[in-house]
């Protein structure tokens, strides 16, 4: 019946995933009917949940919440946007130099652990350049986009808080592993640099400007939460928190309470509460995102689903193939999105440990 159970859970999990329909409330509700109809009341079913979800909290949640509430008040300040302006104008460009700047800046964007806001910082600047040089637009995505993946190791990321929150495990303690994911990706970013550079070549003939028309630059107003002044004075505190985390490896749910603090009393004493309501939508779809793992990976857990369908593909797999399970699970996470991978670590985990594979592994 548990096996029944977890395969149906499963299916229904799969279709949600392919169709892309509200994959959140079905991880929400779905598993709670499941644990009831194996037996569960509804106060052994909220035990395990708040309890599993207290521990979510304290190892990857508030982490994640307050690491983007850092990232949202230092992007709007300005700093990422003239960092990237300096080093633009400092460089000598051509369209093979301008492929380069956006693998380096797609890769230090992404630090701030959420795409919109690296997307933000990396292609409004360089845009102009991109017209100037005839750069394809599509090309500079996948450049960027392949920069920011190779860091997505970060334990305040969004993509890592949610892979670590399925698999149960530490955000941080899974980062240090991961980092050496990012090296993979370093011949990978060499051989797309080149295949886009020849291909740039071979449709402008020229590595030149393309399009020499120059517009004239309207002035813009500050933006209202832009603080130029403060410039020098965050990027001393971006630096701290950097070296707080990777050299002290200090709790980071504890660097990022005491960034964001000092960040919002320096910048906007008076009107921070704007920018807390702005991310505020946001924070309430992380912690929905949060309590959807949660509940589905609690009652999957501690209803015996995992060890009845860890038992049941040991028994009737093939031994040989389950130690390929991770690199079978990878190859379907290329052909479903990307929440397949949610699934997957719910039974490749404790299967992995049956096999006497390291969990982090």
């Amino acid at each position: 019946m548990t096996l029944l159970m977890a395969i149906l859970l499963i299916i229904i999990v799969v279709i949600t995933v392919v169709t892309d329909k509200v994959f959140n409330f079905v991880l929400l509700t779905v598993p709670i009917i499941f644990a009831f109809i194996l037996g569960d009341n509804i106060f052994k079913v909220s035990t395990y949940v708040v309890t599993q979800f207290a521990s979510l909290m304290q190892s990857t949640g508030f982490m994640l919440l307050f690491a983007f509430l850092y990232f949202t008040m230092l992007t709007k300040t300005g700093m990422f946007n003239t960092i990237v302006n300096f080093i633009t104008s400092k460089v000598k460009m051509n369209a093979v130099v301008l492929m380069i700047l956006t693998t380096l800046i797609g890769g230090f964007s992404i630090l701030t652990g959420n795409f919109t806001p690296a997307y933000l910082i990396t292609f409004p600047i360089l845009l102009p350049l991109y017209k100037k040089f005839n750069v394809d637009r599509g090309d500079a995505f996948m450049i960027a986009q392949t920069a920011m993946s190779a860091m997505c190791f970060i334990p305040w990321g969004i993509g890592m808080a949610y892979t670590a929150s399925s698999a149960g495990l530490n955000a941080t303690h899974l980062s240090k592993e991961g980092m050496w994911w990012g090296l993979c990706f370093i011949p990978v970013i060499v051989l797309q640099l080149i295949y886009f550079a020849m291909r740039h070549k071979k449709i402008n003939g020229t590595f030149g400007a393309v399009n020499h028309e120059e517009t004239a630059q309207e002035k813009q107003e500050e933006a209202e939460f832009e603080r130029p002044k403060m410039l020098w004075i965050n990027l001393v505190i971006f630096v701290i928190v950097m070296i707080a985390l990777g050299i002290f490896q200090i709790a980071p749910y504890l660097v990022f309470i005491f960034a964001t603090v000092v960040t919002a009393m320096l910048n906007y004493p008076k009107d921070y509460s704007k920018i807390f309501a702005e991310v505020g939508p946001m924070y309430v779809n992380i912690l929905i995102m949060l309590l959807a793992i949660n509940v589905y990976q609690a009652i999957f857990n501690n209803t015996g689903m995992v060890k009845a369908l860890s038992d049941a593909l040991i028994q009737y797999t093939p031994h040989f193939l389950l130690h390929y399970l991770s690199i079978i699970m990878l190859l379907l996470c290329t052909i479903f999105p990307s929440k397949f991978l949610t699934l997957c670590t719910q039974f490749s985990s404790p299967l992995g440990q049956v096999l006497g594979f390291q969990r982090l592994r």
